[in-house]
């Protein structure tokens, strides 16, 4: 099973690549879910859902870790967990800790990232970063950003 994480429904790049995906999954038997900060449920597909929480707000945290829980105890393979953007990227890590059977996932968008002027949270993202299986940018501006 994969599951997408990203803030939004709609919006740009990210969000559109996270929905052909999903769609591209499941035309090919996978089972797959994503999962939204926001936005309206009335655009979702089957496997989608929409938390109808800001992205910015940590209760994210909770919910999804309730989410990746049930995933991961009804799976009896490893539970993929694909985050997008900022926040997923701060929340599944948080959200992941101690739950067994996952496999975690980044997709790096961005070539710019404030948080890496400040040497603080320079290390702290190291840190969020080295919980990641694997991360993956879109372009070659962004790896060399990373």
């Amino acid at each position: 099973m994969i599951v997408n994480i990203i803030s939004n429904v709609k919006g740009g790049g990210a969000e559109t690549l996270v929905r052909e995906i999903h769609s591209i999954y499941c035309d090919n038997n996978i089972e797959s879910r994503c999962i939204y900060f926001e936005g309206d449920a009335a655009d979702l597909k089957p496997g989608e859902v929409v938390l109808g929480v800001n992205p910015r707000n940590p209760l994210n945290i909770f919910i999804i870790r309730k989410i990746l829980k049930r995933l991961s105890f009804c799976s009896d393979s490893k539970v993929v967990v694909h985050a997008h953007l900022t926040w997923p990227f701060v929340y599944v890590v948080m959200a992941s800790l101690g739950v067994n059977n996952l496999r975690l996932i980044y997709t790096e968008h961005k070539t710019t990232n404030k948080r890496r002027k400040f040497t603080l949270l320079r290390w702290v993202e190291r840190l969020f970063y080295a919980r990641y299986d694997r991360v993956i940018c879109i372009s070659q501006g962004v790896y060399d950003s990373l």
